[in-house]
């Protein structure tokens, strides 16, 4: 069956990190879309100016791929509803629609790691948006997206690697995600989830466990160390010397 893969989360989360493991191995899926590269590569010193026409571009290209039947993945935070239209036509066009959300539990470690990635060369993003995108990607993942795709899974980013929080399938309408457990930064053993029998899903773990390796290598490269959350102040980013990787981010 053909395949549209979603990968969603807030700025920071490392969805790009993440995508450049995962969609040419284990998913097999080399044509990736994200608007964030489109805007760095209209105008790579203020991307902001250029956001609205990379999102043109972007559905765009998103429109022409689904129109040619081709299989496919693209990157988004969510904060806008844009989809949810399209994601309807394209499941009638014989696709199936997997979302992967990387959750970050606060948007001022999204705030920081974006900053870390503006020091390794990477794309900046204004901290207001960053925060606008965290809570409205949040709120748009619960209240619409996890009706319409077909299969979706969240992960906790901000571990290393990320680990898997929630799974499930097409839900009915104004049900709570208890099955989404709350971020617990002095959690070492998270919480069980059954994992989906799909093989899109059951390699991610092997995917987020090398995109983990990259950002950490790439960090201590440049003479940063990756960004954690501080256990039991999980809205307070920091640096940390640890090289126990499973809270490194």
């Amino acid at each position: 069956m053909k395949k549209i893969l979603i990968i969603a989360g807030p700025n920071g989360a490392g969805k790009t990190t993440f995508a450049e493991e995962f969609l040419p191995h284990e998913a097999g899926c080399p044509e990736f879309v994200n608007a964030d590269l489109i805007a760095a590569g209209l105008s790579p010193f203020r991307p902001d100016h250029v956001a609205f026409t990379a999102g043109r571009l972007m559905l765009n290209r998103l429109r022409a791929l689904s129109s040619t039947g081709q299989n496919f993945a693209f990157e988004t935070t969510l904060a806008t509803r844009s989809y949810l239209r399209m994601i309807p036509a394209w499941q009638a066009l014989g696709y199936r629609v997997k979302l992967y959300f990387l959750k970050l539990p606060d948007p001022e470690i999204a705030i920081a790691r974006v900053a870390r990635r503006v020091r390794l060369g990477g794309h900046d993003i204004p901290a207001d948006t960053i925060r606008r995108r965290h809570e409205r990607g949040w709120k748009n993942l619960q209240n619409d997206y996890r009706h319409i795709v077909d299969e979706w899974a969240i992960y906790d980013a901000a571990s290393a690697p990320a680990h898997l929080l929630a799974t499930g399938i097409r839900v009915p309408p104004h049900t709570t995600m208890e099955e989404a457990a709350p971020y617990q930064p002095t959690s070492t053993s998270p919480t069980t989830v059954q994992l989906s029998d799909d093989p899109d899903f059951q390699g991610a773990e092997a995917a987020f466990k090398r995109a983990a390796i990259n950002a950490i290598n790439r960090s201590r490269a440049a003479g940063l160390e990756p960004i954690i959350a501080a256990p039991g102040h999980a809205s307070r980013p920091q640096t940390g010397t640890s090289t126990t990787p499973k809270r490194h981010c």
